[in-house]
């Protein structure tokens, strides 16, 4: 659990520096989704990147008002499939200001649908590992 912990804290510090990208727009729902290329992490099989949902307007959860969700995602490669180890909320947007709220419990992997944001997320990171 502790080396857990320390590996999500440090992963916490270096995306302090992201570059991020963006990689679609939702002019529908005001959102923008974003990768940071240049903190990828991993080999052919597993990747880990960090990503970023940009809201226009303020979102409401539990009361929990945020504007974006800055989460570090880990990637299967080879069977396709994701799962979210840590995220955390922003007041303001680009992960920006206070954070309101964040969980570092890894979710449950899930298959990734190939014509959705999490599909960009999955062929960017998995091309870009490749190449480094």
């Amino acid at each position: 659990m502790k080396i857990l912990l320390f590996s999500l804290l440090s992963f916490f510090c270096i995306s302090a520096h992201a570059d991020w990208i963006k990689l679609n727009q939702n002019k529908a729902m005001d959102t923008a989704y974003f990768i940071d290329l240049k903190n990828i992490r991993g080999n052919k099989d597993k990747v880990r990147i960090w990503t970023l949902t940009d809201y226009i307007n303020t979102q409401v959860t539990k009361k929990v008002n945020y504007q974006s969700i800055k989460s570090l995602v880990e990637i299967n490669c080879q069977s396709k499939n994701m799962r979210i180890l840590a995220y955390s909320l922003y007041e303001q947007r680009m992960a920006k200001g206070k954070v309101v709220f964040s969980k570092g419990r890894p979710f449950e992997w899930e298959a990734v649908k190939p014509s959705t944001v999490n599909g960009l997320f999955l062929n960017m990171g998995c091309s870009q590992i490749k190449i480094n």
